[in-house]
């Protein structure tokens, strides 16, 4: 059987909730012939990445606007 931990311990145990993030909002996958290679490739909100040739559509090809660095749901840690 374990112990108890201590109430000191306890005490020092990091209790803060985690920050919530915003919701993404929905992704569509959709499907086009890759440019390159002709293989079907899928992707998200019209962004595509092929693994056969390793093609890939311009960011700002895709169906919606990526979000700037402010408003980022997912910073990078730096």
């Amino acid at each position: 059987m374990t112990p108890r931990p201590s109430e000191a311990s306890s005490a020092r145990r990091n209790t803060s909730v985690p920050t919530k993030r915003p919701p993404l909002s929905p992704a569509q996958i959709t499907a086009i012939e890759c440019p390159s290679c002709g293989c079907r490739i899928h992707g998200v909100n019209s962004r595509y990445a092929c693994t056969r040739c390793n093609w890939l559509s311009r960011w700002e090809d895709g169906d919606t606007e990526l979000p700037n660095e402010a408003d980022d749901p997912w910073p990078r840690k730096k």
